[in-house]
């Protein structure tokens, strides 16, 4: 049923790589930590993200990798380098949605960096993995937006689809996810809020599960392709 869907690429995505600009690591396109690349399911584009070494720059400010981001909402470049906090809240997610979420449905590969790294120190016996996770919160101000500090564990929120750890593989073979919606703090939809605009749903990519806290391993790279919101 092709209304039951939307496809992700038709909505306003926003990446971290303004503020990967910033470390003057990136010499070409190609080098950001999300780029668009071929190869996808279907034989055209798809999605790269890569965990990158924010070299000398990322040394001074205490900001050692930058994990490849896509996400649907936008970032605040200038709240990038005000530490682990301002890093965290540069990423704000989400946009207005008036249906119920069920499923957020694509495909993805996966391989881990070599290194497994935190605050710029490896750390032995650790591997990267990626992140796929989809919100749906509160938002009766429609400037309210949650960010890297509060996502998955703000009180706004509904709903909450999430790739579990045990299911987030390494493969060099597109591999189809789906993820359930889970109610979160014992929420429902509000019918006449949804009707008013009070929701606000993210979805987030992230090629490194913990890069937004600099964990994570340089290389790590995921390929997200045909994503769908049910």
């Amino acid at each position: 049923n092709p209304s039951s869907g939307i496809i992700i690429r038709r909505l306003e995505l926003a990446s971290g790589n303004p503020g990967f600009e910033l470390t003057k690591m990136a010499k070409t396109p190609e080098d950001y930590p999300t780029v668009q690349v071929n190869g996808g399911v279907d034989g055209g584009k798809c999605v790269k993200l890569t965990t990158k070494d924010t070299g000398s720059f990322g040394s001074m400010v205490k900001m050692y990798i930058a994990a490849g981001n896509l996400f649907i909402g936008n970032f605040d470049v200038s709240k990038a380098l005000a530490g682990q906090e301002g890093a965290l809240k540069a990423t704000a997610f989400g946009f207005q949605f008036y249906k119920h979420p069920k499923t957020l449905k694509g495909y993805y590969k996966y391989k881990a960096g070599p290194v497994y790294t935190e605050n710029g120190q490896p750390q032995s016996g650790l591997k990267d993995r990626f992140d796929i996770y989809a919100i749906m919160y509160e938002a009766d101000d429609n400037s309210f937006m949650l960010d890297g500090t509060n996502a998955k564990t703000s009180d706004k929120l509904v709903y909450l689809a999430q790739i579990k750890a045990d299911e987030a593989l390494e493969t060099d073979q597109w591999t189809e996810f789906s993820l359930p919606f889970e109610r979160q703090n014992n929420k429902s939809i509000d019918e006449q809020k949804l009707q008013n605009g009070k929701y606000k749903l993210g979805i987030i990519f992230s090629s490194s599960v913990e890069g937004d806290h600099f964990k994570g391993a340089v290389g790590s790279t995921l390929y997200i392709d045909e994503v769908e919101l049910v």
